[in-house]
């Protein structure tokens, strides 16, 4: 980086881009964190929609030790994540939290002693629902701090209408008496 100041900031905005645009997917991603997630490697997984964490992984927000500020969308996702305080404290000190503290603390969504497994499985989840309702439903959470309540709910009512006269919505509501609602 300090080899080529220059590039510098066509390099970030390139960094920017892909964490935007995974935040921006139409469909649901998900970040596996085998072990160390730190600095930008810890905000790409954070802007997935899901995360899962191996039991011995942890995630640092290192910037702060190596004389750089935040990134990767870090002010923005922290904040909303774990509250404001805990963002601070995650920023400005740059400790490294476990994966069980980062559970608790609502930074990822699961830790498993087979990410690999956790993972698939919640992609065999997501695979089975339908993309129209996902794609809808995500662009709603997306905008949830940009929005009132009264345009929050004209959204969900024009995404209902959008959705309910797909086939996936009308094999979901045929079959809605016949099985349990898997994950409940």
């Amino acid at each position: 980086m300090l080899d080529d100041p220059d590039s510098l900031p066509e390099r970030i905005a390139v960094s920017n881009r892909c964490v935007l645009a995974m935040r921006e997917l139409p469909i649901p991603t998900i970040a596996k964190v085998g072990g160390v997630a730190a600095g930008s490697g810890a905000n790409l997984a954070l802007a997935c929609d899901f995360v899962v964490a191996a039991e011995e992984g942890y995630f640092a927000q290192l910037f702060v030790h190596r004389g750089l500020s935040v990134d990767s969308g870090a002010s923005w996702l922290l904040p909303r994540l774990v509250g404001e305080r805990r963002a601070r404290e995650l920023c400005l000190l740059g400790d490294r939290i476990d994966a069980p503290s980062a559970l608790e603390a609502g930074l990822i969504t699961q830790v498993a002693a087979d990410p690999d497994r956790a993972v698939a499985d919640l992609a065999g989840r997501l695979r089975d629902l339908s993309p129209a309702a996902l794609a809808g439903t995500k662009r709603m959470l997306n905008r949830t701090w940009q929005v009132t309540f009264a345009e929050a709910l004209e959204a969900e009512a024009a995404n209902q209408v959008r959705v309910i006269t797909s086939p996936e919505a009308h094999a979901a509501i045929s079959a809605f008496g016949r099985r349990p609602t898997p994950g409940a």
